[in-house]
């Protein structure tokens, strides 16, 4: 009767060993395509914020926008709204004017819409 509950009890080792052995193997396979997916994903994001800097730089050699320094700037250090005007109608921009972040803006006055870099 030994014998029975001694082979019994192999054999259940030796499942409860496979089973373990092919949780492993699941788990490292799985990990490994997750961090293939995170390495993959930071390289892309790497080269998209090369391109974005490659742009940047372009646009500040050939002169396409300007920085606007000195006076022109209001108490909190941002552009002051004054030194652009619709054009429009000529009329100057308000300091609480609405500008997107391309610069396009609705003049208050005349109702058309324009933008600071042109």
């Amino acid at each position: 009767m030994q014998e029975g509950v001694f082979q019994q009890f192999t054999q259940m080792f030796n499942g409860m060993m496979f089973l373990s052995i092919a949780m492993s193997v699941i788990f490292f396979v799985i990990f490994a395509i997750v961090m293939v997916k995170v390495f993959r994903t930071a390289g892309r994001a790497r080269q998209f914020q090369n391109r974005i800097f490659d742009v940047v730089e372009q646009h500040l050699q050939s002169g396409n926008f300007t920085v606007h320094t000195g006076d022109s700037t209001t108490e909190s250090g941002t552009p002051s709204a004054r030194n652009y005007a619709c054009s429009q109608c000529g009329a100057t921009l308000g300091d609480n004017a609405d500008v997107s972040p391309s610069g396009d803006f609705k003049c208050t006055y005349c109702g058309k819409w324009s933008n600071i870099h042109s």
